[in-house]
């Protein structure tokens, strides 16, 4: 194994690792990226609708025959977002129709008398009713014969339904027509249930075959099905294209860390770093980009986005196809059938519960993780804090969701490296502490009117919060046998990951459509919270009976 591995240089080897960051950070990015681009607001309509909750797409919403001097405020900012788009180069909504601002009382009378009489005129000439109108719009920009108006309203009526509206072209809850329960389970089981069966076989396939050969194929249609959400006018279409990202994550989430286990085989610390890279920094990186998905899709709209994010994953695809060495294996990729590890992790509480009670911790702590990265974005949308802006926001996110990774990795591995040495409950401190340090930093996240204190505390709750993964996966690894340690760990992200997707279904369902949404991310969080502090102590006390059970990975396999 150490001459099979000294055969790749060392430079090679970072290379490898800095591509399968890459990929990881494609991967979260692509999963969370719906997150943001349903919280874009209509930058045309910003005065009108300043302060109005809007509880359902506009896409369902019909423009009422009411006066305008009779409409509320909810009904303006909805007529205002549901304007017809500009007709695109590429497809429909790729370009917006700037809208008049809508104006509030008082109303221009005489702007009101010329619109009447402009629509009686309309009527007169037999157009469609679902003509586009200039509304009594005298702005020189806006002017146009009305021979060349009437021949845009003859060609834009037929297809006015299949039109995206100016809410539509930005916001992606819009443009599909998405409810925010539809939201909830988009973004959580939609996602979570193919991609766990996605990861089933996976294992299998990565045993039998070339694992770089899985990886680019699995990425490639990832990112293809990533482009393909700029077609989605319905949630069922959406819905579909998630499930094949999903499903084809889940093969390529076991083809990564396959690649990553057997070129860092040889050096414990090296394969420690390169693993917490892979699996806290480049998660935590991918959301960090997703959420520059606000700034781009202002200028560009939702669709072009995840176009362009698709495209940039067809050409990382090819770069792991080309450059990616299938690498020899090791102990840690060797074919196990699934039985084994299976038996491993349920086995008879007698023996031992410790990797019972990792899976239910892990579970816990991804279901607040979860949560979290799927619905914070909305609520800091809707909150109205002060000092809130989008592109402040995407900025400082992005920056703060980045540095805390690099920082909770490397506090996690300082703690578990140097605590352990003294006392083999030391994963288990770490998440307890982390999990009390998490409850009062989430409270006032959500409850304060300071996007820069909301913000800050964010940071500093994934800081100290998030230091856990890096012992517990080493807990994870001593205590079952080192033949079936990375098949293990696997196995335990995958069933944790299918758990964790609970919260965002449930918080999907419960939204109430307002910033009362931070009232169920709190509880949910706090619950989670509180139920990882429980599963680490429970396993403090499990150590502290049977010392034997995080041996095991220590001691050699039986023949």
């Amino acid at each position: 194994m150490l001459q099979a591995e000294e055969k790749t240089s060392v430079w090679y080897r970072t290379y490898v690792l800095f591509i399968l960051l890459l990929v990881c950070i494609s991967n979260l990015a692509t999963r969370y990226q719906p997150s943001f681009l349903i919280t874009i607001p209509v930058l045309e309509c910003e005065e009108v609708c300043k302060g109005i909750e809007i509880t359902n797409p506009v896409c369902l919403w019909k423009t009422p025959d009411t006066p305008a001097t009779e409409l509320t405020r909810e009904e303006q900012c909805r007529q205002c977002r549901s304007q017809p788009a500009m007709p695109p180069l590429i497809w429909q909504g790729a370009m917006p129709r700037q809208p008049p601002t809508p104006e509030l009382p008082p109303v221009d009378k005489e702007a009101m008398v010329l619109q009447i009489e402009q629509k009686k005129l309309s009527v007169r000439k037999a157009l469609p009713a679902t003509a586009l109108q200039t509304d009594g719009d005298h702005r020189p920009w806006r002017r146009r014969s009305a021979q060349a108006q009437e021949e845009s309203q003859a060609d834009d009526a037929p297809d006015m339904r299949h039109i995206d509206t100016i809410s539509g072209f930005y916001n992606m809850a819009d443009g599909a027509c998405l409810w925010y329960w539809q939201y909830g389970l988009l973004i959580g089981y939609g996602f979570a249930l193919v991609y766990a069966a996605g990861s089933l076989p996976a294992g299998l396939l990565c045993d039998r075959y070339r694992r770089s050969g899985i990886l680019a194929l699995s990425l490639f249609v990832w990112s293809i099905c990533t482009s393909m959400q700029a077609l989605a006018k319905k949630i069922w279409l959406l819905l579909v294209w998630r499930a094949l990202i999903g499903l084809s994550q889940g093969f390529g989430y076991a083809a990564s860390n396959s690649l990553l286990l057997d070129y860092f085989a040889s050096n414990e610390k090296q394969r420690d770093v390169a693993w917490a890279l892979l699996t806290m920094v480049g998660p935590q990186l991918g959301v960090g980009c997703a959420s520059f998905s606000i700034v781009f899709a202002e200028g560009l709209g939702w669709r072009w986005i995840v176009l362009l994010t698709g495209g940039l994953g067809i050409l990382l695809s090819g770069v792991v196809l080309a450059t990616v060495k299938e690498p020899p294996r090791t102990e840690w990729s060797a074919p196990c059938t699934m039985a084994v590890v299976t038996e491993e992790l349920w086995a008879a509480f007698e023996k031992s519960r410790v990797p019972q009670l990792l899976i239910l911790a892990v579970s816990a702590k991804m279901l607040a993780s979860f949560s979290l990265t799927s619905f914070l974005p909305i609520w800091f949308a809707r909150g109205n804090l002060h000092g809130y802006t989008n592109d402040a926001y995407a900025f400082w996110n992005a920056l703060a969701v980045s540095l805390a990774g690099l920082l909770s990795v490397s506090l996690g591995s300082v703690l578990g490296q140097t605590w352990s040495r003294v006392d083999v409950c030391a994963p288990c401190y770490v998440g307890m502490l982390g999990a009390l340090l998490s409850l009062p930093l989430l409270a006032l996240m959500l409850l304060t009117q300071w996007f820069r204190t909301s913000l800050l505390c964010y940071f500093a709750m994934l800081v100290l919060g998030e230091a856990w993964f890096g012992p517990t996966m080493g807990l994870l690894q001593k205590a079952v046998r080192k033949s079936v340690a990375g098949q293990a760990t696997s196995m335990m992200l995958g069933i944790a990951t299918l758990a964790g997707n609970l919260g965002p279904a449930i918080i999907g369902i419960l939204d109430p459509g307002g910033v009362n949404i931070g009232i169920h991310l709190l509880w949910i969080c706090s619950a989670a919270q509180v139920l990882a502090f429980l599963s680490f102590y429970w396993i403090y006390r499990e150590i502290t009976v049977d010392p034997v059970s995080v041996t095991l990975g220590l001691s050699q396999d039986k023949p």
